[in-house]
């Protein structure tokens, strides 16, 4: 059996709240939320990065397969 005045003088930890459901607010650098439109704007341009770096890809890949002679 313990001792429990030797716990006495600790405080009991605090309880800790799930925050995974809050939903989370998107602000900018100045404090201010974003828009809809930022958000959407972003999006496309992420979109349209992705589809140039597939394209360049594959174009390496064809100019490479050339180069080594494989057809």
């Amino acid at each position: 059996m313990t001792d429990s005045s030797i716990f006495d003088d600790m405080d009991k930890p605090k309880k800790k709240y799930c925050t995974c459901h809050k939903k989370k607010q998107y602000k900018s650098l100045d404090g201010q939320k974003q828009s809809v439109l930022w958000t959407v704007y972003h999006t496309v341009l992420a979109v349209e990065l992705a589809i140039i770096i597939l394209i360049e890809g594959v174009e390496l890949f064809d100019f490479c397969s050339y180069w080594w002679g494989y057809n």
